[in-house]
């Protein structure tokens, strides 16, 4: 009987409100928590700053390891810094850093997913010297073709407008390094959607309604219709206009140096030149004595008659199929589709009108 008077009791308590005393502090709860304790902290009253502040490369080195951040505002931030820098040294003593070493580091961020970031490496990209650039095209060639192809719209958007600088700024380099000129005409025709899904030895076109007909086999070309990837078309047709014109068109000759002066002599001073240093940076890549055989697309092809004739093989019937579609089409993408037009009618592989 105890126990179970007891238990009821307790039940009962339960339920039972505490009566409160004036003047007695409420009973805290089991479970109370004391917070009433007090932590120390070790506060500085002044900072200290030392007279000598990093040095240019130091910075411009501590920035550029920043360029692997997570964070999207840290890398955009970190580009805008190695830019400043690289335009303050270039306008003083050069940049402390080989343009090389920058390119293999900022590269990769072509594909990078923020807008941001993209948009200040094309601002970098415009602070390098022409020079600098005109010798390390082959480090910036591969990226470019992975942007043009890249799934994302804004990446090939981002990249079209690197594309249009170099082109700019190197283009005959840029025709003439490995890989340069066929690798990026095929990029195009991906691009611009003007591949051929079959190739023979035949140079003519066939259409997919014609299976009979031996050469180049395609469906009908067909351009985007909404604003955004028309913009992107002719973005693209803008940059093939460029780049056609830089490797197809010769360019009037720049007026050399002659150490001789007016003075002419015959044998054996005659061909001087020939001994004289070259004028361009790798001189004889294109024996390729050290490297591993390429094939015909990854060659380089320095001579202007080496491009017509490669054009005028494997890439004339393609282009030219691929631009009467888009004159045909009309609007930007038409007017951008006569640039091209205009270009080969000058070099001489194309009778377009």
């Amino acid at each position: 009987m105890g126990s179970s008077a007891k238990k009821r009791k307790d039940k009962k308590a339960d339920f039972q409100k505490t009566k409160l005393k004036v003047g007695k502090a409420r009973p805290k709860p089991m479970n109370n928590t004391d917070t009433s304790f007090k932590a120390k902290a070790i506060v500085l009253k002044e900072q200290s700053l030392s007279t000598n502040a990093p040095s240019a490369k130091a910075q411009l080195s501590h920035n550029i390891s920043l360029l692997s951040s997570r964070s999207d505002k840290q890398r955009k931030e970190s580009l805008a810094h190695v830019s400043s820098l690289i335009s303050q040294s270039s306008q003083s003593t050069g940049t402390t850093l080989s343009t090389a070493v920058i390119l293999k580091r900022t590269l990769p961020l072509l594909l990078d997913a923020s807008a941001g970031v993209r948009s200040q490496l094309l601002s970098l990209f415009r602070s390098l010297p022409a020079k600098d650039v005109e010798d390390h095209v082959d480090l910036i060639a591969p990226y470019i073709r992975a942007g043009l192809t890249h799934m994302s719209a804004d990446v090939n958007d981002t990249t079209a407008d690197i594309f249009e600088w170099l082109l700019e700024t190197a283009g005959t380099e840029y025709v003439s390094c490995p890989g340069g000129w066929m690798k990026t005409q095929d990029t195009f025709l991906v691009t611009l959607r003007w591949n051929s899904s079959a190739r023979t030895t035949s140079s003519q076109w066939s259409t997919a309604n014609d299976a009979s007909t031996t050469g180049w086999t395609s469906t009908k070309t067909t351009f985007a219709r909404s604003a955004g990837e028309t913009k992107l078309t002719v973005k693209v047709l803008k940059c093939l206009a460029l780049f056609l014109e830089a490797g197809l068109v010769e360019l009037p000759k720049k007026e050399e140096y002659d150490p001789l002066g007016d003075y002419k002599f015959t044998f054996p001073v005659a061909p001087y030149r020939i001994h004289m240093m070259p004028t361009r940076m790798h001189t004889f890549r294109h024996l390729n004595l050290f490297g591993a055989p390429r094939d015909e697309a990854s060659m380089e092809y320095a001579e202007l008659e080496e491009r017509l004739r490669v054009f005028s093989d494997h890439y004339k019937a393609r282009f030219e199929s691929g631009l009467e579609a888009a004159r045909k089409d009309g609007g930007e993408v038409g007017r951008a589709a006569g640039l091209i037009a205009a270009v080969l009618a000058s070099s001489g592989v194309s009778t377009l009108d």
